[in-house]
């Protein structure tokens, strides 16, 4: 029986000290055993340092690297340097993996000679698993165009899933050219749909192994910050190369306004008066075009949404926040 490929499996680390184990054991207990495990320290003031280096006297699979901090776009691009692997998979060192989570996906990629696996993942809260996000229960073959309009409004699972880094196996390839953006926040949002631009075919598996988990000190679970505004660039972005390929954008374009919205909202309640106006003034021209472009479009349910975000933003916005909560 020929050997099975080698996968990289690149974590980045930074301040996970209370959550390191957890997630390397998961690693290194995986039924899938051709890995090399790339674990990039950025400049983690904790202990986490020294828990990678006492796994890595353990396991000669761990490949431990440490460099100054420079962000997990950084990280993430120092193990795809690094990485020796047929196949490349992301894991962030505040989560965890089932045992076969690499066996599963390695599996569906086979089956389908796919580039890029997607899968679902659980939700994990105060170490219990809350849920499983939104999933289809069956394996899909999807078209770049059908994986990125996934990506927006998804009617058979959560959106989430073909955004993040995680939860996904790579070819090598894949990352000829391309690597995380440094120095924004949804730095998934902004490389994953031009990757799926690259390759024939995204398989989705509906093997759930993957566990996500929920915390304070998490970028997404963290208050407004001016960061937050990177969003609106991504999207613009994604527009204008999705245009260019032919991919219908009303869904992204619905998305930007009403995520304008939330921000000029959030910057309003925060007293950034400055930022609030600067951004009004300058996306008013481009809002309005988007917005002609697509409201005879929308259905009346998502019409209403996208109005009350704009013209009751006080209300509309403070109630969502509560139900989040």
């Amino acid at each position: 029986m020929p050997k099975k490929p080698l996968i990289s499996v690149i974590i980045p680390v930074y301040k996970v000290e209370q959550y390191l184990d957890e997630c390397l054991i998961s690693v290194l207990n995986q039924t899938y055993t051709n890995l090399e495990i790339i674990v990039i320290n950025d400049g983690s003031p904790d202990s986490s340092g020294a828990i990678c280096r006492a796994y890595a006297k353990k396991d000669p699979r761990i490949h431990y690297y440490q460099q100054a901090n420079a962000g997990l776009s950084s990280a993430r691009n120092t193990g795809i340097d690094k990485a020796q692997g047929e196949y490349l998979t992301f894991i962030d060192s505040d989560d965890y993996v089932a045992k076969d989570y690499v066996e599963k996906l390695y599996q569906a990629a086979q089956r389908h000679q796919a580039d890029i696996v997607v899968a679902p993942n659980y939700l994990v809260e105060n170490q219990t698993m809350q849920s499983i996000v939104n999933h289809v229960n069956q394996e899909l073959v999807l078209t770049p165009k059908e994986a990125i309009l996934a990506q927006n409004n998804n009617k058979l699972m959560d959106c989430i899933v073909f955004i993040v880094a995680w939860n996904k196996l790579y070819r090598r390839e894949v990352f000829q050219t391309a690597r995380f953006k440094k120095g924004i926040w949804h730095e998934d949002e902004e490389l994953l749909y031009k990757l799926y631009l690259t390759v024939d075919k995204v398989v989705y598996t509906p093997a759930v192994g993957y566990y996500y988990r929920i915390h304070s000190k998490s970028i997404m679970q963290s208050g407004f910050s001016l960061r937050r505004l990177d969003i609106l660039a991504i999207y613009h972005e994604k527009i204008q190369i999705l245009t260019q390929a032919n991919i219908d954008t009303t869904e992204i374009k619905y998305q930007y306004l009403v995520k304008l919205a939330e921000i000029l909202y959030q910057l309003q309640k925060n007293n950034y008066v400055t930022e609030y106006q600067k951004l009004k003034h300058q996306t008013k021209d481009l809002s309005q075009r988007y917005y002609q472009e697509i409201v005879h479009k929308l259905a009346l349910k998502r019409k209403i949404k996208l109005h009350l975000s704009w013209y009751l933003k006080s209300v509309f916005w403070w109630v969502n926040e509560k139900i989040q909560r």
